[in-house]
């Protein structure tokens, strides 16, 4: 697998940190006492499109930057290997 493709599903994967990590970090400092599922399901009806719109926007510049620091590599180690 050529370093570009890897690198694009590596920025992928660590994509969906963002939204995943921004509920968490919500729920850690909420000053409430909700149960956490109750947190998550109030969240995403109440903040949906912010959670999708870290999650797309997130995953499409880390793939792509994964993507062109990949084919970077592959061009100075002169192929996929």
């Amino acid at each position: 697998m050529k370093k570009s493709q890897l690198y694009a599903v590596v920025g992928f994967l660590i994509g969906w940190g963002a939204p995943v990590g921004a509920l968490f970090l919500r729920y850690l400092f909420w000053n409430g006492s909700t149960p956490l599922m109750a947190f998550v399901n109030r969240e995403w009806t109440q903040f949906a499109f912010f959670y999708w719109y870290m999650l797309i926007g997130t995953c499409l510049v880390l793939t792509w930057v994964g993507y062109l620091l990949g084919n970077v590599e592959d061009m100075e180690t002169g192929g996929p290997d």
